[in-house]
């Protein structure tokens, strides 16, 4: 029974205090140490200077070979679908479909895609956030430059590497 695992556990001993197993890549990682926002960042532009880590390219290698899927064009619009692409999120408290979100990759234009949580609906009761799709990136240095509107402090909260599962060391 679950509630028998928690008993278990000596008195000193509490899930808080326990060690963690050191990750290569987590999920929702942040694309870079400096790609979360202060909680300062009222809008505008935001850079990045990153790197794809080969713990993630591997990852979504092997998945693209294990899901041997021939994926229709509009099954891309789906974020959960076609799931060995690099996605980022650009991810905001509270997401809105109304924002003009621009972004610009090593300083060309990078289109910026909206994540509705059905694939038919595009309703903004359905939105999930802003992305950009990373999928065809080398392995070298880029930077990210993403161009917000005014926000209210803290609500843009950073670039994050959607996809990706925790792998533990």
């Amino acid at each position: 029974r679950a509630d028998d695992r928690a008993t278990d556990l000596p008195k000193t001993a509490t899930t808080r205090n326990m060690p963690l197993p050191e990750t290569t890549i987590s999920r929702n990682m942040p694309i870079a140490p400096d790609a979360v926002a202060p909680p300062t960042f009222r809008g505008g532009w935001f850079n990045v200077s990153f790197a794809v880590p080969d713990a993630v390219r591997t990852q979504l290698d092997a998945r693209a070979a294990a899901y041997d899927v021939n994926w229709r064009a509009n099954e891309y619009n789906a974020t959960w679908l076609v799931p060995q692409r690099l996605l980022v999120s650009l991810t905001l408290e509270t997401p809105t479909d109304d924002l003009d979100v621009v972004a610009e990759l090593d300083g060309a234009p990078l289109a910026v895609a909206k994540s509705y949580n059905s694939r038919g609906l595009q309703r903004s009761r359905c939105f999930l956030g802003s992305y950009v799709d990373l999928s065809s990136l080398d392995a070298a240095t880029h930077v990210l430059s993403v161009r917000w509107p005014a926000l209210d402090a803290g609500r843009f909260r950073g670039v994050f590497f959607e996809n990706v599962e925790t792998v533990y060391e």
